[in-house]
């Protein structure tokens, strides 16, 4: 239901098997690089914890500034990378392997550039790439704030001139040390009041929103594997899978059990954690269907059967 197109490569098994070997060796040089506001593909971090730390900062200051990378993933320069990469790791073996990593094609794949959105190598690339801009902006510009998830981040300030010196800054060092151009329509200076946009949330100093256009795409998610479920397509335990999915995310910083109606269901999440889902029909209903299916025969079973 994401309306941005997207293409996603899958390796070969034997080349995953490699990727993660490559990664368990790596990762731990990486991570004790990165800086602790940085949320994407870390373990005790993601975009939940990126959204309650957005929120924190909004509460201490008054300015965020809103930023986004263009096309992140296609314009990762290799040579960039793989000169970052041999500075970090000396050995030249693994210099080979980082070599054969990023020369292996993909499709839609402009030559010398892009990683491929679903390798694990990827992921850690892509991380890595953007911790020198985490460095810049905190040690050089001194920004006062920084959260990253990826190629989304903000900078917070109490002073509005601060963060388009920030922006100007940001904007010219990314064109030329990592060959990236920042989105210019998805970046903003606004006051916190206003509610940052951030990660399908909107987030206020003293409330976290779902973005409307994230809900309206969750309904209709739902509302399909309702129709789903009708025609025998999903059994039950799936559908509640797929529900739990599509709103696990938007009910997370909801202190306490929450209740939603949804054609002949409901879902919520628990106060203890998790989703649940049950038939919005009441129970005599919902047990008088059952009475009237043949012995042993499940709702999904009966629904499968051609019509006489």
């Amino acid at each position: 239901m994401d309306p941005k197109p997207r293409t996603i490569t899958c390796a070969d098994f034997r080349d995953r098997v490699v990727h993660h070997a490559l990664c368990s060796v790596i990762s731990p040089y990486l991570e004790s690089r990165f800086i602790d506001d940085s949320f994407a593909c870390r373990i005790g971090k993601g975009s939940h914890r990126a959204v309650v730390q957005a929120q924190n900062f909004s509460r201490r200051f008054s300015y965020v500034w809103k930023a986004d990378i263009r096309a992140f993933y296609d314009s990762v320069d290799h040579a960039v990378l793989l000169h970052m990469l041999c500075r970090r790791f000396r050995e030249k073996r693994l210099h080979q392997l980082f070599r054969i990593v990023l020369e292996h094609p993909f499709p839609g794949q402009v030559a010398g550039k892009g990683l491929p959105i679903g390798n694990l190598t990827s992921q850690w690339f892509a991380n890595f790439y953007l911790d020198r801009l985490d460095h810049f902006l905190k040690e050089d510009l001194k920004a006062p704030a920084v959260v990253r998830y990826m190629d989304d981040f903000a900078i917070w300030s109490n002073s509005k001139e601060e963060l388009f010196e920030i922006w100007s800054e940001a904007h010219l060092w990314l064109s030329e040390e990592l060959k990236l151009e920042l989105k210019e329509s998805a970046c903003r200076v606004q006051p916190v009041s206003q509610g940052l946009i951030y990660l399908g949330m909107q987030i206020f100093p003293r409330t976290i929103r779902v973005q409307g256009k994230r809900l309206r795409r969750t309904r209709r998610l739902i509302a399909l594997r309702e129709k789903q479920f009708a025609s025998g397509e999903l059994t039950e335990a799936e559908l509640a899978q797929c529900v739990g999915a599509a709103v696990n995310f938007k009910f997370f910083s909801f202190p306490r059990s929450f209740c939603v109606f949804r054609g002949d269901f409901r879902f919520g999440k628990r106060s203890g954690g998790g989703v649940w889902l049950e038939s919005r029909q009441p129970r005599w209903v919902v047990e008088q269907q059952r009475e009237e299916l043949p012995v042993g025969e499940s709702q999904q079973e009966h629904a499968r059967q051609p019509q006489q």
